[in-house]
């Protein structure tokens, strides 16, 4: 049988974009790692991650990575960062040229740093065309058929397109540009912003100051991203701006909560045992903090971030660091 996509990952994002799929009248594979979804969704339609979610009858789950890739042209990659390159390795033999891999994760290798374009195309045999799908979406909210903006990125108008025919559903719309490091690098690092947000929320900064860290975070996201070759503009579009404004500004984000715990004054290992979920954050912290570091970029509410992850300095400490910071021109 031939799908009209697949989507890699049966969490809560992976299941929401597969379900937006079927909504719009076509038919999808979800692939499960876990055995324990695998059977959920089989049985009652439900995912453990969205437990209020019916699937539609034309989302087919499969535990069989060959059975998606040979009978799918175009991958929806839902997975955590850290397993990019092991589940694309085991892809590898049933990619083709013909294939579309659609990058829908946040964050870097955390190995080296790399971005996840560049790890498909390092492990990849074959050359498939290369997507990114970014923006402020929760996948709660995505799955409950409320109206979400997304952004899809690459290097050619005809892969846009189809991607755009495919998500085709009515709740979503969908914007494009060809900068897929720009729109990586936006979505990896507003989960720092989140981060430092949750950290000054939770020490009654106020919400002048969320609102200073946001806007300050996504300039040096914009010097970030212009050291690697990304577009300013792209930072602030929905990439970005948006996913920012989204993440710093709620508990249903995991890295604004974890950064929340930790203006509690909890340990990393301590923060992380409060939150729900994987917090992608953590790991792009490091890798920001030293490729900044290694390329001379100044990144300072960044560095603070990862210091008080690290346990190196409180988060006290930062804000007063931060505030005897010299004065300089607001767009340096």
């Amino acid at each position: 049988m031939e799908f009209t996509a697949a989507v890699i990952g049966a969490g809560a994002w992976g299941s929401a974009l597969a379900q937006s799929i079927a909504l719009s009248e076509k038919s999808v594979q979800l692939w499960c790692y876990e055995s324990a979804t695998y059977k959920s969704i089989q049985k009652n339609r439900t995912s453990p991650y969205l437990p209020d979610l019916q699937l539609a009858e034309t989302v087919e789950v499969t535990k069989s990575l060959k059975e998606a890739a040979t009978q799918s042209k175009t991958l929806f990659l839902a997975i955590p960062a850290q397993y990019y390159t092991e589940i694309l390795s085991q892809l590898n033999s049933h990619i083709t040229d013909d294939h579309t891999l659609v990058i829908c994760s946040k964050g870097f290798r955390p190995s080296d740093g790399a971005l996840l374009s560049d790890v498909a195309q390092e492990v990849m045999t074959a050359k498939p065309k290369i997507a990114v799908l970014t923006g402020p979406a929760f996948a709660m909210e995505l799955a409950a058929g409320k109206p979400c903006m997304l952004a899809v990125s690459a290097k050619d108008e005809q892969t846009i397109q189809h991607i755009d025919q495919i998500i085709s559903y009515a709740k979503i719309r969908l914007y494009h540009n060809h900068d897929i490091i720009g729109a990586q690098i936006g979505a990896a690092l507003k989960n720092l912003i989140a981060i430092a947000a949750g950290i000054a929320d939770a020490m009654e900064l106020g919400e002048s100051v969320r609102a200073a860290i946001i806007c300050r975070g996504l300039r040096e996201t914009e010097r970030f991203a212009k050291a690697y070759g990304g577009q300013g503009e792209t930072i602030f579009g929905l990439a970005g701006l948006g996913d920012a404004i989204l993440t710093a500004s709620s508990k249903t984000s995991r890295n604004y909560e974890f950064g929340y715990q930790l203006g509690n004054g909890f340990t990393r290992e301590e923060a992380l045992q409060r939150v729900d979920g994987y917090v992608e954050g953590v790991h792009t912290a490091r890798i920001v903090t030293t490729q900044a570091l290694s390329q001379g970029i100044d990144l300072a509410i960044f560095s603070a971030v990862d210091g008080i992850i690290q346990g190196d300095v409180s988060a006290h400490k930062v804000i007063e660091f931060l505030l005897q910071r010299p004065r300089t021109h607001e767009l340096d």
